[in-house]
């Protein structure tokens, strides 16, 4: 995957999500692109890290260089470094500078539609 096609990218998280206030506090997050199939594994992940502390448990990961979790089934996955961030309505937009990506297999990614999620993040 050529780093340049990442150099700077945006995401969106709803303000209400308990993720929001960790990647804020850090400044890095690190997005996994799940494989089709996954919708499963896309649930378990998606529940809240606050009332769900053990949702890695039984998903094998290692730690990327910023210290976020890059799973071993992901298709590919995206390191991020926080450069702006922006209120809007009832999410937050940032703005991240892509740091390291890694391509882990081949085949198709799990779309918000499969999933059955209106929203990720």
């Amino acid at each position: 995957m050529d780093s340049m096609l990442f150099r700077a990218r945006m995401k969106a998280i709803e303000n209400a999500s308990k993720s929001l206030p960790m990647i804020l506090r850090s400044r890095i997050f690190t997005v996994n692109v799940l494989r089709t199939g996954a919708r499963e594994l896309a649930g378990k992940l998606g529940k809240s890290a606050i009332q769900h502390p053990d949702k890695l448990a039984g998903i094998d990961f290692e730690l990327g260089a910023n210290g976020c979790p890059i799973l071993h089934d992901a298709l590919a996955w995206v390191a991020s470094e926080v450069r702006r961030t922006t209120e809007a309505g009832d999410s937050t937009l940032i703005v991240a500078e892509v740091v390291d990506v890694g391509v882990l297999g081949e085949g198709q990614p799990l779309t918000m539609a499969e999933a059955g999620f209106r929203h990720a993040g």
